[in-house]
């Protein structure tokens, strides 16, 4: 049932059928992701809007599972064609938390047909952690794929990543690109200076994406 079903005093209350307590129930959040008010109390459409108006683009994180990985706000699994026409939004991250335990391959190429079938131009990231190989696949899915799992801010995991990207490296394209994760720069401190400058300069070569993720 999905995280933003009920409001929390229906919740607190323990209901164990259907509206027992009589609970005031929006029936539009059964079938779709309500947006959280306090963050977005325009909707998300709305910032869409009002971002593209200003010339810029925006990307969104979602997941292919009934919750996101922090499990406090509900998936797009078995929500994906309401989820993709209501964003409009221009890049896509989507994440493999909290599943049905069905393959990626089974899952990711459904939000793609959802997004395909709303018409808007958008960038999919696909971040299955690699756990089926996808650069096999991710092409015909999405224009980027997560090769391994998450990395951590030391000198051990980039050079692992790496090296996994070195091998994946003839399966990337123009517009299909192996992704190593997120560049460490500036995050917690984990590699000397140095260590970034290399790191940097790695993923600067790479067959693939370069991204960071930092609060502006």
């Amino acid at each position: 049932m999905r995280a933003t079903l009920f409001t929390s005093t229906c919740l607190n209350r323990r209901w164990n059928r259907w509206n027992h307590f009589k609970c005031g129930i929006d029936e539009k959040m059964i079938k779709e992701t309500v947006p959280k008010k306090s963050t977005f109390p325009s909707g998300i459409k709305a910032l869409a809007d009002y971002v593209h108006g200003k010339g810029l683009k925006l990307g969104i994180y979602r997941d292919a599972g009934y919750f996101t990985c922090s499990k406090t706000m509900p998936g797009s699994l078995g929500h994906e064609e309401t989820d993709a026409n209501s964003w409009g939004f221009d890049y896509l991250k989507y994440d493999n938390c909290n599943h049905d335990g069905s393959k990626p391959t089974v899952r990711y190429p459904v939000m793609t047909g959802a997004l395909m079938k709303a018409g808007r131009p958008i960038f999919i990231s696909l971040c299955e952690w690699g756990d089926m190989h996808p650069a096999l696949w991710g092409a015909q899915v999405g224009n980027s794929w997560r090769t391994t799992s998450d990395i951590h801010d030391t000198w051990e995991s980039m050079v692992s990543r790496a090296d996994t990207n070195e091998f994946y490296a003839k399966f990337a394209m123009p517009g299909g690109w192996n992704d190593p994760d997120m560049l460490e720069v500036g995050i917690n401190g984990g590699m000397t200076k140095n260590e970034y400058v290399v790191h940097f300069s790695i993923w600067a070569v790479f067959q693939g994406t370069t991204e960071a993720s930092l609060l502006l």
